[in-house]
C-alpha cells in the first residue's frame, strides 16, 4: 500500500510559488491499518512539486508536461448528469492539468450536450463518454426485443458521442444491464447474446473506439474479471471494441494485476485509476506499482481515467454511503500529480 504525504511551502509563499510537495510513500503494517502519522522514511521518495488547481495557475510547468498516456477526470465524483451549473468546474480541472473530461450521458440526461462540447472546446480539452444499460434496455434479456432495444440504445450512446461530443472513446459496463442478477452465473447463451449484441455496436460504431468495464461481482455478474472480458472481447471480433480496465474492480476480482493486465495486452483501450475505497488515490490498497509497471509492459499510451465516487452522487446506484475523502478537490487535486509520478518514475521493469 502506497499514501500520499505533502509538505506545504514555506511561510510567506504565495500565488504560484504557494506549492505542495507529493511523496509517494510505502506504509508499514500498522500504517495500512488505519495510522494517519505517516511521514517519508528511508525509502519515500519526492516526487513532484505542484501549485493548487484553486489558484488557476500550475507550477514549474506542471500542468504543460506531457507524459506518454493522456489523463482525465471522471464526472461521476459530481454528477450522473451535467448540466450547466457543472461549467465552471471544467476550467478548475484544466488548470489542474486534466487534458480531459470523461461525461455521463443518458437519454433522460438534459440534452446540453452540445454546450458542453463548446465548453470543452473553449478549454482546449477533449472528453470520453461512460454509459450504461438497465433492466429493460439489457443485452443478456433471454427476450429478443429487449436485445433489439439494447442496441438501439447503444447506437443512440454511439450517436451521441461521436456527433454531439466528439468523444474518443464510448466505456462503461454496457455489455449487460448495470447491477440486474440472475441469482446464478452467467450462462453460454448470455455470453453469446452479450456478443451479438457488442458486435452489431461495434460495427454501427466504426472508428469511435468502444471499450467495456468488468465490474466486481456486487455490481454485475457476467463479466468480473479481465480474464472473463478478454473472452468477449476475442468473441467480438472488432478492432475498436477493448476492455476498461478499472483498478477498482480489478483490486476486489483478480489474483494477479500483473498476469490480468499483461494477458489482456493491447485489448486493454481505456483504464480508469479508481481507489479501493473509491476515495483519493493512493490512500487505499490498490497496487499501484503493479499496476503502472503492468501498463508499461503493454505499452499502453491512452487514456487514464481519475475516477472517485460520492455519497452525494452514488449512494443509491452504487452503493456509496460514506465519503473516502475530506473534500472533493482534494481529489482531483492530488490526483493528477499522483498518476504523473507513477507514470514518470515506475518503469516496466
Amino acid at each position: 500500500m502506497f499514501g500520499i504525504k505533502k509538505k506545504k511551502a514555506p511561510d510567506g509563499a504565495s500565488g504560484a510559488s504557494r506549492s505542495m510537495t507529493i511523496y509517494l510513500e510505502p506504509l508499514n503494517a500498522r500504517a495500512q491499518h488505519g495510522l494517519r502519522n505517516r511521514r517519508p522514511g528511508s525509502h519515500s521518495f519526492e516526487l513532484l512539486t505542484y501549485a493548487p488547481a484553486l489558484i488557476g495557475q500550475i507550477d514549474a510547468g506542471v500542468g504543460k508536461r506531457r507524459t506518454a498516456v493522456k489523463i482525465g477526470m471522471n464526472l461521476f465524483l459530481w454528477t450522473i448528469n451535467v448540466t450547466e451549473d457543472l461549467f465552471p468546474l471544467f476550467p478548475k480541472l484544466k488548470a489542474a492539468g486534466y487534458e480531459g473530461l470523461e461525461i455521463p450521458i443518458a437519454r433522460a440526461n438534459k440534452p446540453i450536450y452540445v454546450n458542453i462540447r463548446k465548453v470543452l472546446d473553449d478549454l482546449g480539452m477533449q472528453c470520453t463518454t461512460i454509459f450504461n444499460l438497465g433492466a429493460d434496455l439489457n443485452p443478456i434479456s433471454p427476450d429478443k426485443a429487449v436485445r433489439e432495444r439494447a442496441l438501439d440504445e447503444l447506437k443512440w450512446a454511439i450517436d451521441t458521442s461521436r456527433g454531439l461530443l466528439r468523444s474518443e472513446a464510448l466505456v462503461g459496463p454496457y455489455y449487460s444491464a448495470y447491477a440486474v442478477f440472475s441469482g446464478k452465473g452467467p450462462t453460454t447463451h448470455e455470453l453469446k447474446w452479450s456478443a451479438e449484441v457488442m458486435r452489431d455496436a461495434a460495427a454501427y460504431a466504426g472508428d469511435l473506439r468502444m471499450s467495456i468495464e468488468f465490474l466486481n461481482r456486487f455490481e454485475t455478474y457476467l463479466l468480473n474479471t479481465t480474464g472473463q472480458t478478454v473472452s468477449l472481447v476475442d468473441d467480438v471480433k472488432h478492432l475498436n471494441f477493448g476492455i476498461l480496465y478499472d483498478t477498482h474492480h480489478a483490486h476486489r476480482e483478480e489474483n494477479n494485476i500483473c498476469a490480468a493486465i499483461t494477458t489482456a495486452g493491447d485489448r486493454i483501450n481505456h483504464v480508469h485509476f479508481s481507489e479501493s475505497q473509491r476515495g483519493t488515490l493512493g490512500t487505499g490498497l490498490v497496487d499501484w506499482i503493479g499496476t503502472v509497471k503492468a501498463l508499461k509492459k503493454i505499452n499502453y499510451q491512452k487514456w487514464i481515467m481519475v475516477e472517485s465516487f460520492s455519497k452525494e452522487v452514488l449512494s443509491e446506484k452504487a452503493h456509496v454511503w460514506r465519503n473516502s475523502f475530506p473534500a472533493k478537490e482534494e481529489v482531483y487535486e492530488n490526483a493528477i500529480g499522483f498518476v504523473r509520478n507513477l507514470w514518470e518514475n515506475v518503469s516496466a521493469d
